[in-house]
């Protein structure tokens, strides 16, 4: 159990509270994406994904996971510049009004840009020491399992104790764990799917369709936090 000034974080039935935080942004997304495609159509249905919305933001704020509140305002945006439905942005208002009302839900938004924070700080070293392990092993990478072991056994400061499994970061770590080239044919998937599912949205307008590619956006700022 993880915990945020004696508040328990979140975390259902994932490891960290912060891949809950990831795989419940990309459902409020979608959700967002259900409810703008039936509001006109079938209101009960809109309405029910608008509660299932409203009832996971509140889980999502339970997380107290930084990098899932940029991820679901970058998602929720996201799907607002691209539909222009004011609806939309009720999610992005519901969201804020949640925080507020969350114990210490306004230190933890507070503390993003604090980098003296010790989570930040050592994440910024941890960060640093990643860049290293991938430059070293830039096309062979060291393997899932070894990435956190080399960075604590050899790039972590000898004033820290800390064990890390990972970089904290999906970029980095699939960059030191499988070398260069999987890092940028991870990064060519999510963008075709990107420019795909945007592709489908301009040729339907359907708002679900939007909602996928939203998705896929959204976790991308929750993997530079915590």
């Amino acid at each position: 159990m993880f915990f945020y000034l004696e508040n328990p974080r979140m975390q259902m039935w994932f490891d960290s509270p912060n891949h809950c935080a990831s795989f419940l942004v990309m459902t409020i997304i979608l959700c967002i994406g259900g409810f703008l495609f039936f509001v006109e159509k079938k209101k009960f249905l809109a309405w029910g994904f608008f509660g299932a919305a409203i009832l996971q933001e509140v889980l999502l704020s339970m997380t107290y996971s930084r990098g899932g509140y940029i991820a679901l305002i970058a998602g929720i945006l996201f799907v607002w510049f691209f539909s222009r439905k004011k609806w939309t942005l009720s999610f992005l208002a519901s969201f804020l009004v949640i925080i507020l009302l969350t114990a210490n839900g306004i230190d933890r938004v507070k503390s993003i840009g604090i980098t003296e924070d010790g989570s930040i700080g050592n994440r910024l070293l941890l960060w640093e020491g990643g860049l290293a392990v991938i430059w070293n092993n830039l096309f062979s990478g060291v393997g899932a399992d070894s990435v956190g072991k080399l960075y604590t056994a050899w790039y972590q400061p000898l004033s820290l104790n800390e064990a890390y499994a990972t970089l904290i970061n999906d970029y980095l770590t699939i960059a030191a764990a499988y070398g260069i080239f999987a890092i940028f044919g991870y990064l060519a998937l999510i963008l075709s799917g990107l420019w795909f599912g945007l592709k489908l949205w301009k040729a339907t307008k359907n708002p679900l369709l939007l909602s996928l590619p939203g998705a896929m956006v959204a976790p991308g700022p929750e993997s530079w936090r915590d």
